[in-house]
């Protein structure tokens, strides 16, 4: 049996392939967002810090300040 952890990171990944073909920004946004959620579950810090560096930069030159406020947010 896969574990839950694996489960999600391939269907982050199935997510990100589907972002990438359709590039529809604020769907990779939120994936991304999605991502630094699992990094940050699973203790992967460097993983994490590399996530909140690339959404920062994407939302900073997309326009998206709401995606600012929840890079943050570990609730």
């Amino acid at each position: 049996m896969r574990g839950l952890a694996q489960e999600a990171a391939d269907a982050l990944d199935a997510a990100f392939d589907w972002c990438s073909r359709s590039r529809e920004v604020e769907l990779t946004l939120e994936a991304q967002l999605l991502d630094l959620a699992l990094a940050r579950a699973s203790s992967d810090e460097k993983r994490a810090e590399q996530v909140a560096g690339t959404l920062f930069d994407a939302a900073v030159a997309g326009g998206y300040g709401s995606i600012l406020a929840r890079i943050d947010d570990r609730a």
